[in-house]
């Protein structure tokens, strides 16, 4: 499979009061929602983007997540949330689902679709 990066990805913010790391912040996450099962850490040199599509640069903070149909997306775990006026607020952080795979044979950006 390879993979295709969404073209908005706005940031949602997830609250962890035990997170130390981006992988305990992934953790967290995949154990609060019932529609994931798993993560994985996502590596660019393992998986490429699908034709025509723009690949990852930088896969410091990206996880594969994997849905209860075994379906997976990509994940980006960015810092931790300000407030207003500069105060970081403790356990909460940005998130964002950055892309998502597709088959091999998929050959023009038009067959694929936004998930």
């Amino acid at each position: 499979m390879k993979y295709y990066l969404l073209e908005t990805a706005p940031w949602e913010t997830f609250y962890s009061a035990a997170a130390e790391t981006t992988e305990t912040i992934v953790n967290e996450f995949v154990s609060a929602y019932a529609d994931y099962i798993k993560a994985e850490k996502f590596d660019k040199t393992k998986h490429q983007p699908a034709k025509h599509m723009s690949g990852v640069k930088n896969d410091e903070n990206i996880y594969i997540l994997y849905r209860m149909t075994g379906k997976p997306e990509l994940w980006q775990i960015g810092s931790k949330v300000s407030d207003i006026t500069g105060y970081i607020i403790p356990g909460l952080f940005h998130v964002r689902k950055i892309g998502a795979f597709v088959s091999d044979d998929v050959k023009a950006k038009s067959e694929v679709t936004q998930a």
